[in-house]
């Protein structure tokens, strides 16, 4: 992508933002590669930006330590988190929020799959979101936030193995089995068919 790549203004996004809003909320630096200050920053723009727009979200508030991995540990992101952050969800936004930055101030590294980025683009597609589409490619491509994990063969039947053993579906599977091979710490999802296992613990979204 071009290094003056931003999101053309002349679209209306999902969740009817006007242009220099829309700007707010995917021209700015990708958050898991700023410094805490500037991360809070980030989230005082972005914030503003869904208030103008009429969406509310409950306030930010700080993660337990329980919640969060050790300094420099891993965590991996389910679909549905990524989505819930960058589609600002107005029932999970502000969870996934607190706990995206928690996981900042302790240089936490983020982890996803490939899957993952297929289910993001595959919802932009779907809506016909030329915003949500430009706010994705900027997330996984252009400011590389997340440690993107390839689908392979060896993956793939592993998820299988695992899948059969703990009850999950395959493309669920994959994602477990994703973070299993990545050493990933904790487990970032809203699935409640995801359980705690093999030394990754799952922090479900809800619960936060």
């Amino acid at each position: 992508l071009p290094a003056n790549y931003a999101p053309p203004e002349n679209r209306q996004s999902w969740f009817s933002l006007r242009s220099h809003e829309k700007s707010s909320l995917f021209s700015m630096p990708s958050a898991a590669k700023m410094r805490p200050s500037h991360a809070n920053q980030y989230t005082v723009a972005r914030s503003r930006a869904l208030r103008a727009s009429g969406m509310t979200a409950e306030p930010f508030k700080r993660m337990s330590y329980e919640t969060l991995p050790a300094e420099g540990g891993r965590a991996y992101f389910d679909a549905n988190s990524v989505i819930y952050f960058i589609e600002a969800n107005p029932d999970f936004y502000s969870k996934v929020s607190s706990l995206w930055y928690a996981l900042i101030e302790r240089n936490t590294t983020f982890v996803t799959s490939e899957i993952c980025v297929a289910e993001c683009f595959y919802g932009a597609f779907r809506r016909q979101s030329q915003v949500l589409e430009n706010g994705y490619d900027r997330l996984f491509f252009e400011e590389r936030t997340f440690d993107i994990r390839p689908v392979d063969l060896e993956t793939l039947v592993g998820a299988a193995r695992l899948g059969a053993d703990l009850g999950l579906r395959l493309i669920d599977a994959v994602h477990f089995r994703t973070a299993l091979a990545a050493q990933c710490d904790i487990f970032v999802t809203n699935d409640r068919r995801f359980r705690s296992s093999h030394g990754v613990r799952v922090v479900q979204i809800a619960e936060l």
